[in-house]
């Protein structure tokens, strides 16, 4: 039953010969199939609580699937009375209106069908893009056979699909559970399901780093989170416009995003990054190109009194440390990184010890001509896991967001540099 249930994903990965609109169309079908495959080979009840939270009503009948076929035929059509068109997208964008006036036959062909008693359901399924709105008229076209009996239409989310089975699968048991897990690991796997969390599978990647596929896997959940907490952070000042997300090499042993100006110039000021590694994630004010390292120094010269009482407001608990390093470069572009010195935050607000912690790092930031300096936030990989299997990665995106809200005063004290 399952042989070749879900796992077709492997043709869209290593379809490197392929085209992308190749790969896409693989993609599209496979998934497509993937939920047309669980809704076959479960219970009826999997069919009728999927049907009903599209608004159809299911007389407990048996419904039955197609794929990629035109029609169910005219009269099996016109006898149904509950029409519904199924646009599935990865995302909720606008969709092309672009309608033309349709003469002669129609022509069009669906994902898939789902009908039976008094329904039927045609599905346009897209990974990539919006749904065409050509497209989506010949299709109601299709389903408005008796001329009397409009055809609802209804856009749903692959990410709103993933949400609905991973809350059905917690009420199954069995294989009908074992099935819908299936189709929701699916579409995390190829991205459909939006970020729901880093997995143990994830952090495990990058102590080997040798599998291509698994690295696609981590940097689209790693673009995927850091949507979310850009998101979050877009209204909190207008220094948040955008996000980088670097490259993740098979060489590199952690990934990493940038969040501030929409191009590169937010490395010319301090600005918030977040680091995925083995061990979790390490969240910090990053300060390390030559014009916000002035920006730094400029304000430790002019009030330095001022840039202690910002780090002495910082309230991340005990897990937050000064770290600075020093940058030579080795080629055009290419710099070699020296760590100095880590000092705990907790340390410098302490007050019998804390005033010498400053003046070391005063004295650092002097002294070393192109420092490399960052306030960091750990969380580790047990708490990354606990907070993702939290509404599915909502506590993570919480978790992170507030560090990063905390670190914004020291950000922009030190941007503020006239």
């Amino acid at each position: 039953m399952t042989t070749d249930f879900h796992h077709n994903i492997f043709y869209y990965y290593k379809g490197a010969q392929e085209s992308d609109a190749c790969r896409e169309r693989q993609l599209e079908n496979n998934t497509t199939k993937a939920l047309i495959n669980t809704l076959e080979h479960t219970d009826q009840q999997v069919a009728r609580r999927f049907l009903a939270w599209l608004g159809i009503e299911s007389d407990g009948g048996e419904a039955r699937y197609l794929l990629q076929r035109a029609t169910i035929g005219e009269e099996h059509i016109r006898r149904r009375h509950q029409r519904l068109l199924l646009g599935l997208m990865p995302a909720k964008t606008e969709a092309i209106e672009n309608v033309s006036e349709a003469s002669g036959k129609i022509t069009s062909l669906p994902d898939a069908w789902i009908y039976g008693g008094d329904f039927v359901v045609l599905i346009e399924s897209k990974v990539v893009g919006g749904l065409d709105g050509d497209q989506m008229e010949r299709h109601l076209r299709i389903l408005d056979s008796d001329g009397r009996t409009l055809p609802r239409r209804v856009d749903r989310t692959w990410v709103e699909v993933h949400r609905f089975f991973c809350g059905l699968a917690a009420e199954l048991t069995g294989s009908d559970r074992w099935i819908v897990e299936q189709l929701t690991e699916f579409l995390e796997w190829t991205s459909m399901a939006g970020f729901t969390g880093f997995t143990d599978g994830m952090f495990d990647y990058f102590f080997v780093r040798q599998d291509d596929e698994t690295r696609v896997w981590v940097r689209d959940a790693v673009t995927g989170f850091a949507e979310e907490v850009w998101k979050e952070l877009v209204t909190l000042h207008p220094f948040y416009e955008g996000y980088d997300v670097g490259t993740l090499r098979l060489t590199d042993d952690h990934a990493w995003v940038a969040f501030g100006p929409k191009d590169s110039s937010y490395r010319q000021y301090a600005h918030p990054t977040l680091t995925v590694d083995a061990d979790g994630i390490e969240v910090f004010v990053n300060v390390e190109l030559k014009a916000s390292i002035e920006k730094l120094k400029a304000r430790a010269a002019e009030n330095w009194q001022g840039f202690q009482a910002v780090i002495g407001c910082l309230d991340l608990g005990d897990d937050l440390y000064v770290q600075i390093a020093e940058r030579t470069q080795r080629q055009a572009s290419i710099y070699d990184y020296h760590p100095v010195a880590r000092i705990q935050v907790p340390y410098l607000k302490d007050t019998s010890l804390g005033e010498h912690g400053f003046q070391y790092l005063r004295t650092l930031l002097e002294q070393i001509p192109l420092p490399y300096f960052t306030v960091r936030k750990r969380l580790d990989r047990q708490r990354v896991r606990m907070l993702s299997e939290n509404e599915q990665g909502r506590s993570l995106i919480a978790e992170v967001v507030r560090t990063i809200k905390a670190f914004h005063p020291l950000t922009s004290y030190i941007n503020e540099a006239k």
